[in-house]
């Protein structure tokens, strides 16, 4: 994301949407490594 901010002119557009980037990658990110945290804990089985 610094190199986009480096690479690209400084407005408040370009800052904006290099935030809103980030932001978006970290969503995924965070949604799929709960997801995977889940799939591979796997279920417990319970007893009676």
């Amino acid at each position: 994301m610094a190199v986009l901010i480096i690479a690209l002119p400084l407005h408040v557009r370009t800052v904006a949407a290099v935030f809103v980037l980030g932001g978006v990658y970290v969503a995924i990110e965070e949604t799929l490594e709960d997801s995977l945290c889940a799939e591979l804990a796997g279920r417990r089985k319970q007893n009676g």
